[in-house]
């Protein structure tokens, strides 16, 4: 019983992953499987993911979220850093 569970969270798992959709204009894609490294150099185009909502009363709703090209990955510890000075700069005033 406690490997069915295993393997359908690891299904699950997989599936979700999988969720995945891209459009550029030299690629359209559904159903992938995307991480950083294959997304971090599109200068065009956009990646969408969708996916099951359960979380509000009415029962599930599908959700697509779209995040278009080119991406950045932030540096959160500058970013809270950057923050923190400006709090304090206005906290001072």
């Amino acid at each position: 019983k406690q490997a069915s569970k295993q393997a359908s969270k690891q299904a699950s798992k997989q599936a979700s992953k999988q969720n995945y959709s891209v459009r550029t204009p030299t690629d359209n894609r559904t159903h992938v499987a995307l991480g950083w490294e294959d997304v971090r150099n599109l200068q065009e185009g956009e990646i969408s993911y969708t996916f099951t909502d359960d979380t509000l009363p009415g029962g599930p709703t599908v959700k697509t979220i779209i995040c278009h090209a080119p991406f950045d990955r932030c540096n959160r510890e500058e970013a809270y850093a950057e923050a923190w000075e400006f709090f304090k700069r206005e906290q001072n005033r």
